[in-house]
C-alpha cells in the first residue's frame, strides 16, 4: 500500500514468488513427514491462503491467477487476422518461470513439476482476514498429475478448477462448467 506510480506486473510477480515459496516449502515438508506423519498412500491437499495480502493480490475470476505459478499462465494473447481483421484466437502465452527480486529464475508449472506430484490438489483461500470462507472466495485447483487423486464430488460446492475432456483446465462448480 502507498502512493505513487506501481508497476503492477513486477507487484504481481512479488506476490507470486511469494506464493510459489509457500507451496515449496509445503511440498519439502511433505518429503520430510510422508510416511511418518503423513500417510504414504493417501492425498495430499495444501490450503494456501492470501492472508494479509488479500488486498494486494487480484486473484481474478475463481482464483484464475493462481494458475500463473501452477501452469505457467504467461500474458493474455490476441490472434487476429490481420487481412478480415477478425479474432482467430484468444488465449495466453506460456511462461517457465518467474524471476525474483534478485534475478533468481524460480519455476512457475509447479504442476509440470514432478516433485508436485504428491500434491493432490491446492486449496486456495483469498478471504480477507475477518471474512468467513465460502465457495465464492476459497477455490480448489485439481492436480492433473497428481500420484493420488481426490474426487470432485467430495468438494463438491466449491468452485474447483480440474481437466475436460479436451484437456482444457476449466473452473467447475457442481459438475458445471463456468467457463
Amino acid at each position: 500500500m502507498g502512493e505513487g506510480v506501481f508497476d503492477y506486473i513486477k507487484k504481481k510477480e512479488i506476490l507470486n514468488t511469494r506464493f510459489t515459496s509457500s507451496l515449496n516449502d509445503k511440498v519439502r515438508f511433505y518429503y520430510k513427514r510422508v510416511g511418518k506423519s503423513i500417510p504414504k498412500d493417501s492425498p495430499y491437499i495444501i490450503f494456501l491462503t492470501t492472508g494479509s495480502l488479500a488486498y494486494e493480490w487480484f486473484e481474478e475470476e475463481y482464483g484464475m491467477a493462481l494458475l500463473d505459478i501452477l501452469l505457467g499462465r504467461g500474458f493474455p494473447r490476441i490472434t487476429i487476422d490481420t487481412a478480415s481483421g477478425k479474432l482467430i484466437n484468444s488465449d495466453y502465452t506460456h511462461k517457465d518461470y518467474i524471476e525474483k527480486h534478485n534475478g533468481e529464475k524460480i519455476d512457475c508449472n509447479l504442476f509440470l513439476n514432478k516433485r508436485f506430484r504428491c500434491v493432490s490438489a491446492i486449496l486456495l483461500a483469498t478471504a480477507p482476514l475477518g471474512e468467513k470462507y465460502s465457495y465464492k472466495n476459497t477455490f480448489l485447483f485439481i492436480n492433473p498429475y497428481a500420484s493420488h487423486k481426490i474426487f470432485a464430488k467430495d468438494f463438491w460446492g466449491l468452485i474447483y478448477w480440474k481437466v475436460n475432456n479436451k484437456g482444457y483446465y476449466i473452473p467447475r462448480r457442481k459438475g458445471k462448467a463456468l467457463s
